[in-house]
């Protein structure tokens, strides 16, 4: 449902069979007027059966601002066909304008997630950034721009061998006319690992502006940690990447292939560009002139 004009929408989508099945459910937060704050948006979908899928889809956004998010989770169903068996395989997405990133504990239990927000409040980003001590003191100083989390986890009743496949993404767009031309900067905070295997292989990319800026393949649960742990990627000037629009367009895939019962990978991120620092001459300056006038009121007091 939709809570109309600026209002939060909710979709759960289930469908069961003893054969194939495909379950989908789409929401749509409502725009904001004007400046206000657009809606979130929470999808979820289950899927049982001997083959299928679980998708979830959460798109929230605001139009004049020209801030939009979208999540996206998809989970193939790991039944299998030839035997009669059956799995269940659940996903889901959220997606929020300057709200609170969906908490992580909504992960368990799910075969693929994608939770973002655009525009989180400092506070929120803050926390996020707790113990990592690269991305603090990389993002020191930065306009936090969006916050995510992705991830994908092989059912807990699958029988399907030789992997089975489980995808998400996250895209944001972000309205970047009122920032100055800074570095562009997305540090990966806190992976989390299910059982002790975690993935067959593990695909990540992100998108800026149509061009792949980052596209690796990791088939070792060690490499994948020591990647997303506390990492910083830096990206260079955000105007050296957008067009004259200034609508600056991110976009993360994870597609995660596993094959052993409830082993799974999830990771969050944070995308920050770097405010403008006062020059040390204008420092310099501005403590000059402090200096004259108390020294001019003592005068005048006197």
């Amino acid at each position: 449902f939709n809570g109309g004009r600026g209002g939060n929408a909710l979709a759960h989508a289930q469908g069961t069979s003893g054969g194939y099945t495909r379950a989908t459910a789409t929401a749509t937060g409502g725009t904001g007027a004007g400046t206000a704050r657009s809606g979130r948006a929470d999808a979820s979908s289950t899927a049982t059966g001997t083959d299928g899928y679980a998708l979830a889809d959460a798109a929230s956004g605001r139009v004049r601002n020209r801030n939009n998010a979208r999540g996206y989770a998809f989970a193939n169903v790991a039944g299998n066909y030839s035997t009669g068996a059956t799995a269940t395989s659940k996903a889901a997405a959220s997606s929020s304008i300057g709200q609170a990133v969906t908490d992580r504990a909504q992960a368990d239990g799910m075969q693929s997630v994608a939770f973002g927000t655009l525009l989180p409040s400092q506070a929120d980003a803050d926390a996020a950034l707790v113990g990592n001590v690269n991305a603090e003191a990389a993002m020191a100083g930065y306009n936090v721009l969006a916050m995510g989390l992705l991830g994908g986890a092989y059912s807990d009743n699958g029988s399907e061998t030789g992997g089975v496949l489980y995808s998400s993404s996250l895209d944001f767009n972000i309205d970047m006319t009122d920032m100055t031309n800074t570095k562009l900067m997305v540090g990966l905070l806190d992976p989390i690992v299910s059982g002790t295997h975690g993935f067959e292989s593990l695909h990540f990319r992100m998108n800026i502006e149509g061009t792949w800026v980052t596209d690796i393949t990791f088939s070792s649960l060690g490499s994948a940690i020591s990647y997303f742990d506390d990492n910083v990627l830096d990206y260079g000037l955000w105007g050296d990447l957008v067009d004259s629009g200034k609508i600056l367009d991110m976009a993360f895939y994870f597609d995660l292939t596993e094959q052993h019962l409830g082993e799974g990978f999830n990771t969050n991120f944070i995308v920050g560009a770097s405010t403008v620092p006062v020059p040390a001459a204008v420092w310099l300056f501005g403590s000059g002139l402090l200096g004259f006038l108390a020294v001019a009121r003592r005068r005048k007091q006197s």
